[in-house]
């Protein structure tokens, strides 16, 4: 096996344990017995436990933080050039992404269960490492709102956003809350998901 399957293999089973079990819940050990590699090969590619934890974040949120911005930018380019974008379109291009990634392979349902442990726990392992992340993207969601919801309290829309980042941190967990899953839908695909979410979001934000 290459250095580089060996880190792939690392990330990957790391990426699942920390998603099905927790950052804390999860040892290196129980790691590379996952990804047939030993104690050595996890500290000569990452160094720690939480270097590995930023890494699999990083693999992810990266590309998807990139995907985000680009999509945001191009809305607030329509809106500077004067037209009219609705709140649904700038919650699609903020949410949309995360969602897909979910539904794009087993890994990425493994690691939007990850983002939604991560999310739903404040001041829990990851917490920092996912703001320095998202924060840019995050910035952007809320240049956005507020151009398309001008007449919107800057603290009422910070207020509202918060509330639509726990949403959406629940909604990337349906069907894995404990003690939740008499209340969970039958359908929960990506499409639904949205379609559901993205309205209320939207019903929210643009309450009087």
């Amino acid at each position: 096996m290459s250095m580089v399957e060996t880190k792939t293999r690392i990330l990957d089973a790391a990426e699942g344990l920390f998603a099905r079990q927790g950052y804390l819940g999860t040892s290196l050990r129980q790691v590379t017995g996952e990804a047939g590699a030993n104690l050595a090969a996890v500290h000569y590619h990452f160094g720690s436990k939480e270097t590995l934890l930023q890494s699999v974040l990083e693999r992810r949120l990266l590309p998807l933080g990139a995907e985000r911005e680009a999509e945001l930018n191009r809305l607030l380019v329509r809106m500077e050039s004067g037209e009219v974008v609705e709140v649904e379109t700038v919650l699609e291009a903020f949410i949309g992404p995360t969602m897909r990634l979910c539904e794009s392979s087993a890994r990425g349902a493994e690691f939007s269960l990850l983002v939604g442990r991560i999310l739903a726990d404040p001041g829990g392992p990851g917490q920092e490492m996912f703001a320095e992340l998202v924060g840019p993207n995050i910035e952007l969601l809320l240049r956005a709102l507020q151009a398309v919801l001008p007449d919107l309290d800057s603290e009422l829309l910070l207020w509202r956003v918060h509330f639509c980042l726990g949403a959406m941190s629940h909604s990337l967990c349906l069907g894995h809350l404990p003690g939740f899953q008499g209340l969970v839908p039958q359908s929960v695909d990506t499409q639904t998901v949205l379609g559901r979410l993205i309205p209320f979001l939207t019903s929210g934000l643009e309450a009087p």
